[in-house]
């Protein structure tokens, strides 16, 4: 799973996504919460929001592969980080 930062979108993850993909990966890039939407969405979005997203991301892998790996960039690294935590 892949989680793109705080400026970001999942499309700028999307390079590397594709990588992974093509060595066999199963590949995921949730769009987290705010992000990439209506205008003013981002500013009302909060934390729990953003792990939230992380969160159904990762329940959306879990059971489809034997282990799994979580990479994020910036804020998406702090999530990563929490996520891997729990």
């Amino acid at each position: 799973m892949l989680l793109h930062g705080f400026t970001g979108t999942p499309h700028g993850m999307r390079q590397l996504g594709e990588y992974l993909a093509g060595q066999g990966y199963t590949v995921h890039g949730p769009r987290l919460f705010g992000h990439a939407t209506q205008e003013g969405d981002l500013v009302r979005a909060r934390f729990h929001d953003w792990m939230a997203s992380a969160e159904d991301g990762y329940y959306l892998l879990r059971p489809n592969t034997e282990h799994l790996f979580v990479l994020g960039l910036s804020m998406g690294g702090a999530l990563a980080l929490l996520l891997a935590a729990r």
